[in-house]
């Protein structure tokens, strides 16, 4: 599997951990399994947030396939049950999955019936980041020579 984005690798581990699938993060083969989860590059807009900080906005369009339609939307539905029983606040995840001690807060959850046999969630979310700021040699002291006026 290709290493996800931070937030993404939060949902999907949550996701996972209550409806354990097949993961895929590539375009679906012929002998996809059901039942199995599509988590395809999050969607992101940027913004200003403060004179330290700027914010993304991102949008996840994951697909969740099953046996038939219903079960598909019935599971999606548990699983944003799930997300609302945990305040839409989710446990980061390292490379290896295990909880860092950073969360991430999903704003908005919907589930859209699909294609055949899928259901849509689409998670939004925003984050929070620093701007680059080059590092100064803080000044020690100062020394004045005349008077001040």
């Amino acid at each position: 599997m290709t290493t996800l984005h931070p937030e993404v690798a939060a949902i999907v581990s949550f996701l996972h951990a209550r409806f354990p699938s097949k993961l895929y993060t590539r375009e679906l083969d012929q002998n996809f399994v059901t039942p199995s989860l599509y988590i395809p590059p999050a969607i992101s807009f940027s913004g200003v947030d403060t004179v330290s900080t700027y914010q993304k906005t991102y949008t996840l369009n994951l697909k969740l396939f099953h046996d038939n339609q219903q079960l598909a939307v019935q599971t999606a539905e548990s699983l944003h049950d799930a997300l609302q029983g945990a305040r839409m606040q989710l446990p980061m995840v390292d490379q290896y999955g295990v909880a860092t001690n950073n969360y991430v807060r999903i704003s908005r959850i919907d589930v859209r019936p699909g294609d055949g046999a899928t259901a849509v969630m689409v998670f939004a979310w925003t984050s929070r980041y620093y701007y680059d700021r080059p590092e100064y040699i803080p000044l020690q002291s100062v020394t004045m020579k005349g008077g001040l006026k």
